[in-house]
């Protein structure tokens, strides 16, 4: 009796015994199989980024590839307008340049000298309540004079008169006669000048007009009436003032 409860517990010990071994080579096949799918799962999440990344860098060469050759294509077009845009600024640049040389003012001339030299007759005289004509008293002038013109029709005309008269007291008698002549169109003027006789010292001051009749080159011949008004005075009599009108004509350059 005790044998045969002794087999049959030495039974039930293999047949544990078996259980157990087989618990852990299956346990031991599960956990194979466990870390065999992790790596396999590893690889094939390897192999998929690898796959993206190459897909990525062929997206970038090719929109690389696709600016560039947009690049080369837009080339032309875009050097054409470049140089176009270049000629239209230079082309402006010398219009500006002509437009402000235009628009300068030129530099002003200098002032140009001249000359003129003639023959002035006293026709007529009024002073000391007396008259006094050509047919009474000739007397006969030589003037000259130095002429100075300016960018204005103003000019500047120092002018000197000597002067003979055989019926007076003194026969040569010399006139300082500067004054400012203002030239208007078609070659007539006016001026102005004053007078002072040297000598005598009457003084007084001339108006006058003329007018030019062109020459050759700068040369003119004038005819001028002078209308001198002076203050004067004869021996033995007090200053009385005289109006009269002269007759001056020349040739000025």
């Amino acid at each position: 009796m005790i044998k045969e409860d002794e087999r049959a517990g030495k039974a039930t010990d293999k047949k544990s015994e078996k259980a157990s071994n087989l618990a852990f080579k299956l346990t031991a096949i599960c956990g194979l199989v466990l870390v065999i799918f992790a790596l396999n799962s590893v690889t094939l999440a390897q192999g998929k980024g690898q796959a993206r990344g190459k897909r990525g860098v062929g997206a970038v060469f090719v929109l690389t590839n696709a600016h560039s050759n947009n690049g080369v294509a837009m080339s032309l077009p875009t050097q054409a307008f470049s140089q176009n845009a270049d000629e239209s600024q230079e082309a402006r640049k010398t219009q500006d340049k002509e437009i402000a040389k235009a628009a300068k003012p030129a530099p002003p001339k200098p002032p140009r000298f001249g000359g003129h030299v003639g023959v002035v007759i006293p026709i007529v005289t009024r002073g000391n309540n007396t008259t006094t004509t050509i047919a009474d008293d000739f007397i006969i002038g030589f003037p000259f004079g130095l002429i100075v013109r300016t960018n204005s029709p103003v000019a500047f005309d120092f002018e000197f008169i000597p002067t003979v008269n055989r019926s007076s007291d003194q026969d040569f008698r010399f006139l300082v006669h500067p004054g400012v002549i203002y030239n208007f169109k078609k070659k007539y003027a006016a001026g102005l000048r004053a007078a002072y006789e040297v000598g005598t010292g009457n003084y007084g001051f001339t108006p006058l007009v003329s007018r030019s009749f062109k020459l050759k080159g700068r040369t003119n011949f004038f005819v001028e009436g002078d209308f001198p008004v002076r203050w004067e005075r004869q021996s033995n009599s007090p200053r009385f003032a005289s109006v009269g009108f002269a007759a001056h004509s020349g040739i000025n350059f």
